[in-house]
């Protein structure tokens, strides 16, 4: 036997009821989802997100001079699906032994809800938690590659979490949405056509080349002596300065974790900014220097050369793009060779990508953590 459960039926019925049940601490609901474009996705494999290129004007050169048209660019990115589940074994016999706690469908079920809101948030950010006990980041948040859950894994397989997704995993480009795209992650500086290799090599004599760097380095100051530091005012505003530079007029959006939050709050000048000590009082608007703010467990740690510093991500709202091949469908099975047995499950099936890399800067923050 299956049936079907519908999350707001169950919310509504759990409303008003077992008050006294202190859940874990978790996270409720989607932070990110809508700081992004959400787009419904047939029955396809891969979904295609249209792109097109920029035009400019040349210099006529003579009187009388034949037409040199070219054609219009355009591309496609692509996004992948990612399927996620979740499935909590009950006995009909538990209750009798339980002593009144309330444990039952329906708090499965939304608790259940409150985990795919935690895994949308991932999909969009792609990252995930590091599961590795050696390594100097262990249960901190890492980018998600298509091996990081299950080193077997096939490239772009939706299942064994194969398929890179949202702000951090690699996007596909080209004609037919089959050119992968990495998000840099050391800055560009002045007269140099590629990136840095390391954070190290930006020094007072640099430059950050503000509209082709996709990240703000973690010791940027500025003026003077570089120097690893968390979120200041002179990354937040050099991030800002890098997206409009390259015109991308519409809503921007900041995410970051608490740790940035306590930076912000602790900074006389952004102190000075969010109107005195009144932050001190209040917490953080959800707006500064007119981006939205989001603070959210998700935003990865990510090795630079030498030192593991936090990527919070400024974008342009309308690039980040959100499919969604079904949303969470919540299940009650009855399994024919068990007593008094069910199972209650929950599935979702999603992706995420950037639309254009133009359109992302991380900005690097130090933490503390230095790579073993």
């Amino acid at each position: 036997m299956s049936t079907n459960l519908n999350l707001t039926t169950v919310q509504m019925y759990a409303e008003g009821r077992d008050k006294q049940f202190v859940e874990a601490f978790q996270q409720e609901s989607s932070d990110l989802i809508n700081y992004a474009t959400v787009e419904h996705v047939g029955n396809v494999k891969v979904h295609l997100v249209p792109i097109g290129g920029t035009r400019e004007f040349g210099h006529r050169g003579a009187r009388k001079e034949e037409i040199n048209a070219t054609e219009d660019k355009f591309g496609w990115r692509a996004i992948r699906p990612v399927i996620m589940d979740d499935w909590a074994e009950l006995n009909t016999v538990d209750p009798k032994f339980l002593d009144n706690l309330p444990i039952n469908l329906t708090r499965i079920a939304v608790s259940q809800g409150k985990a795919a809101a935690r895994a949308t948030d991932s999909i969009l950010m792609g990252s995930t938690t590091c599961t590795a006990s050696g390594s100097p980041v262990y249960g901190e948040k890492i980018v998600r590659t298509s091996t990081t859950i299950y080193s077997d894994a096939v490239l772009n397989s939706p299942y064994k979490g194969g398929t890179p997704s949202g702000i951090f995993g690699t996007a596909y480009d080209g004609e037919y949405g089959d050119v992968p795209v990495e998000l840099g992650l050391q800055p560009i500086v002045m007269g140099s056509p590629t990136p840095l290799t390391q954070f190290s090599q930006y020094t007072a004599s640099s430059v950050l080349d503000l509209a082709r760097t996709p990240v703000i380095a973690v010791n940027y100051v500025e003026s003077g002596t570089p120097e690893i530091t968390g979120l200041t005012k002179a990354k937040l505003l050099a991030g800002i300065s890098a997206l409009r530079s390259r015109h991308a007029s519409g809503q921007l959006v900041l995410c970051i974790t608490h740790k940035q939050a306590l930076q912000l709050m602790n900074d006389s000048e952004m102190q000075n900014v969010m109107y005195g000590f009144q932050v001190l009082k209040n917490g953080l608007p959800d707006t500064i220097l007119g981006c939205k703010l989001k603070i959210t467990d998700h935003v990865p740690l990510v090795n630079v050369g030498g030192r593991w510093v936090r990527a919070c991500p400024l974008y342009h709202k309308d690039d980040l793009v959100y499919g969604i091949w079904e949303k969470v469908h919540f299940q009650v099975k009855e399994p024919g060779n068990y007593k008094s047995t069910l199972y209650a499950g929950a599935t979702m099936m999603m992706g995420a990508t950037r639309r254009r890399d133009e359109a992302f800067v991380s900005i690097l923050c130090d933490e503390g953590i230095a790579a073993s």
